[in-house]
Protein backbone atom coordinates (compact mmCIF):
# COMPACT_ATOMS: atom_id res chain seq x y z
CA UNK A 1 0.00 0.00 0.00
CA UNK A 2 2.96 2.67 -0.44
CA UNK A 3 3.37 5.07 2.32
CA UNK A 4 1.22 4.95 5.71
CA UNK A 5 1.40 6.08 9.21
CA UNK A 6 0.31 4.64 12.22
CA UNK A 7 -0.52 6.06 15.19
CA UNK A 8 -1.03 4.22 18.92
CA UNK A 9 -2.25 6.63 22.00
CA UNK A 10 -1.75 4.68 25.41
CA UNK A 11 -4.30 5.43 28.24
CA UNK A 12 -3.88 4.17 32.02
CA UNK A 13 -6.98 5.07 34.15
CA UNK A 14 -7.11 5.14 37.97
CA UNK A 15 -10.29 3.09 37.51
CA UNK A 16 -11.61 0.69 34.75
CA UNK A 17 -15.02 2.56 34.31
CA UNK A 18 -13.11 5.53 33.43
CA UNK A 19 -11.71 3.31 30.73
CA UNK A 20 -15.63 2.47 30.02
CA UNK A 21 -16.21 5.96 29.34
CA UNK A 22 -12.86 6.83 27.34
CA UNK A 23 -14.08 3.64 24.64
CA UNK A 24 -17.58 4.69 24.70
CA UNK A 25 -16.17 8.61 24.03
CA UNK A 26 -13.37 7.40 21.04
CA UNK A 27 -16.47 5.05 20.03
CA UNK A 28 -19.18 7.73 19.72
CA UNK A 29 -16.75 10.32 18.07
CA UNK A 30 -16.17 7.63 15.14
CA UNK A 31 -19.73 6.94 14.83
CA UNK A 32 -20.97 10.84 14.74
CA UNK A 33 -18.45 11.31 11.50
CA UNK A 34 -20.14 8.17 9.86
CA UNK A 35 -17.50 5.64 10.47
CA UNK A 36 -19.00 2.27 10.66
CA UNK A 37 -17.81 0.34 13.90
CA UNK A 38 -18.12 -3.25 14.65
CA UNK A 39 -17.23 -5.20 18.13
CA UNK A 40 -14.95 -8.07 17.57
CA UNK A 41 -14.28 -10.89 20.38
CA UNK A 42 -10.52 -11.66 21.12
CA UNK A 43 -9.31 -13.71 23.88
CA UNK A 44 -7.64 -11.78 26.53
CA UNK A 45 -9.33 -8.60 26.07
CA UNK A 46 -12.35 -6.95 28.06
CA UNK A 47 -13.49 -5.20 24.57
CA UNK A 48 -12.27 -4.65 20.96
CA UNK A 49 -13.91 -2.27 18.63
CA UNK A 50 -12.93 -1.99 14.65
CA UNK A 51 -14.06 1.08 12.52
CA UNK A 52 -13.19 2.10 8.87
CA UNK A 53 -12.29 4.89 6.94
CA UNK A 54 -13.28 4.22 4.00
CA UNK A 55 -11.98 7.41 1.76
CA UNK A 56 -8.25 6.52 2.22
CA UNK A 57 -8.45 3.25 3.49
CA UNK A 58 -7.61 3.88 7.79
CA UNK A 59 -8.68 1.30 9.97
CA UNK A 60 -9.03 2.12 13.81
CA UNK A 61 -8.43 -0.06 16.63
CA UNK A 62 -9.77 0.09 20.01
CA UNK A 63 -8.88 -2.55 22.98
CA UNK A 64 -9.62 -2.10 26.44
CA UNK A 65 -8.05 -4.63 29.17
CA UNK A 66 -9.39 -3.46 32.94
CA UNK A 67 -7.79 0.32 33.28
CA UNK A 68 -5.59 0.37 30.20
CA UNK A 69 -6.99 1.78 26.50
CA UNK A 70 -5.16 1.37 23.62
CA UNK A 71 -6.23 3.31 20.40
CA UNK A 72 -4.62 2.30 17.19
CA UNK A 73 -4.92 3.92 13.54
CA UNK A 74 -3.13 2.44 10.70
CA UNK A 75 -3.65 2.68 7.17
CA UNK A 76 -3.46 -0.54 6.32
CA UNK A 77 -5.54 -2.35 3.53
CA UNK A 78 -7.10 -4.19 5.88
CA UNK A 79 -7.63 -5.45 9.56
CA UNK A 80 -6.13 -8.14 10.83
CA UNK A 81 -7.05 -9.88 14.63
CA UNK A 82 -3.06 -10.44 14.68
CA UNK A 83 -2.78 -6.79 15.16
CA UNK A 84 -5.18 -6.75 18.07
CA UNK A 85 -4.03 -9.96 19.40
CA UNK A 86 -0.55 -8.30 19.93
CA UNK A 87 -1.87 -5.44 21.18
CA UNK A 88 -4.18 -8.10 24.02
CA UNK A 89 -0.65 -9.94 24.41
CA UNK A 90 1.10 -6.26 25.51
CA UNK A 91 -2.00 -5.59 27.78
CA UNK A 92 -1.66 -8.27 29.60
CA UNK A 93 2.34 -8.22 30.04
CA UNK A 94 1.69 -4.82 31.68
CA UNK A 95 -0.85 -6.62 34.25
CA UNK A 96 1.37 -9.28 34.55
CA UNK A 97 4.46 -7.35 36.01
CA UNK A 98 2.32 -4.64 38.18
CA UNK A 99 1.11 -7.75 39.82
CA UNK A 100 4.15 -8.92 40.40
CA UNK A 101 4.52 -12.00 38.36
CA UNK A 102 7.17 -13.15 35.77
CA UNK A 103 5.35 -15.79 33.85
CA UNK A 104 5.12 -14.10 30.72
Amino acid sequence: MGDWETENRYYRLRFPWLADDLVDGILADYQEKGWPVTAWQIPGLDETWVSTRDDYGYWFLVVRLGDQVWSISTGTTEPTIDLAERHAAVLAEVQQKERGGSDL
